[in-house]
């Protein structure tokens, strides 16, 4: 045959295959096809089991293969195209839409743009299919994108998100520091990490008599503003919570000597003067296996001392 004639006879072949046991394969035995195949045919397709290097393979997985068993296909478009790589070796190339027939109970419909190379051998007219190939594109690169980065970006994205919902769950929605679980779960790991740190236990003093006065919005300045004094007060790396209402907790972990921890808590006393006054209890880690509740136990006592004797100051807490 001539050139010409072989490669047309080869594309027609290829679009016959795809029509009858591709798009909608009702001959379930594909004797016709399996009659075109080398012994060591090699087929790769999208599918992560649609990877095989032999006849034997080959047949087994397409006739087990039984999820399109009900599902039929139109074909919206098709081209072909065919090249002589040696005067018996022709490459078959070109891309196949296909989608889901309509059916009145679906919603949604499977839709695929599918490319495929097809390799065949022409010996005495004799035609083998020696190799097929078949993919679909990614949907989420760009026209023009040799890498896929949409489709990273897509995922940075979805990470960042992500950690943002997470950011937001652990947070008091009023104040932005970590609300009272998180607070506990927080402070507990770093405690299983190092057991050293100052559990300071901060609350307003009459903060409810103020509220009732001068009003919520006066009330939410004064908390907002405690807020501020504490993020500037600690480290960053400090461990900063509301407990509720007007209580706020610092777990301050740094390595630091008594005096610089009671400096900080007087700086912040002196800040709220001007604010509205607050009492502070302190408890700090021992030799003893520590957790959120009992420095929490330890500094609550403290600051029972300290409201109760001398409100606007602190206290530690002691055996």
């Amino acid at each position: 045959m001539e050139n010409t004639m072989v490669q047309k006879k080869l594309k027609d072949l290829t679009k016959t295959l795809w029509h009858e046991y591709i798009i909608s394969p009702k001959n379930k035995d594909f004797k016709d096809f399996f009659k075109l195949l080398e012994k060591n045919f090699v087929s790769i397709g999208t599918g992560k089991h649609e990877f095989v290097i032999n006849l034997k393979d080959y047949k087994k997985c397409l006739l087990n293969d039984q999820e399109a068993e009900n599902i039929e296909f139109n074909i919206i478009d098709e081209w072909y195209g065919c090249i002589e790589v040696t005067p018996q070796v022709f490459v078959v190339y070109g891309t196949i839409w296909i989608r889901e027939k309509a059916d009145e109970y679906k919603s949604i419909f499977i839709e695929m743009d599918t490319r495929f190379t097809l390799i065949y051998k022409v010996i005495d007219e004799k035609i083998t299919l020696v190799h097929m190939h078949r993919s679909v594109p990614n949907k989420e690169q760009a026209t023009g994108e040799y890498y896929p980065t949409s489709i990273t970006h897509q995922a940075e994205e979805a990470i960042a998100l992500a950690y943002e919902f997470k950011q937001q769950s652990e947070k008091d929605l009023m104040t932005g520091i970590y609300n009272r679980h998180f607070l506990e779960v927080h402070i507990n790991e770093c405690l299983q990490a190092r057991n050293y740190g100052y559990f300071y236990f901060f609350d307003l003093d009459n903060f409810k008599k103020a509220n009732d006065t001068m009003g919520h919005i006066h009330g939410d300045a004064v908390i907002l503003r405690l807020v501020e004094i504490l993020n500037a007060i600690f480290p960053r790396e400090a461990i900063i919570g509301r407990l509720g209402g007007d209580e706020f907790v610092v777990f301050d972990f740094m390595e630091q000597t008594i005096v610089h921890a009671e400096k900080k808590a007087n700086k912040v006393l002196k800040l709220c003067k001007d604010n509205n006054p607050c009492s502070l209890g302190i408890s700090k880690t021992d030799a003893t296996a520590e957790s959120f509740y009992s420095l929490y136990v330890k500094a609550d006592y403290a600051l029972y001392y300290a409201k109760k004797h001398n409100k606007g100051t602190f206290s530690w807490y002691e055996k």
